[in-house]
């Protein structure tokens, strides 16, 4: 029997939506909300909204989804800076 912590946990997994479906029912959300690896493939807010929530917006746009990896900043006049 399968350790499904550990394997939500596991960053060396290539998480795609498709395996994320097949064992969603197995998953810890918990766990698998806090991978690295797994949100850097998959939103999982976006595919799975029962079970997780949309990253937050940390740009001055205020999306309503955010992936932006940095944080930007929109100076009103078409530009984007991005904050170091």
């Amino acid at each position: 029997m399968l350790d499904w912590t550990q394997v939500s946990s596991n960053q060396m997994i290539d998480w795609d939506y498709e395996l994320i479906k097949q064992f969603e029912s197995y998953i810890d959300w918990k766990f698998l909300k806090k991978n690295r690896k797994a949100n850097s493939n998959v939103t999982l807010g976006l595919l799975f909204p029962k079970r997780a929530e949309l990253p937050k917006c940390h740009c001055s746009f205020n999306y309503e989804i955010c992936e932006c990896s940095t944080r930007n900043w929109h100076n009103g006049k078409g530009k984007r800076f991005i904050a170091r």
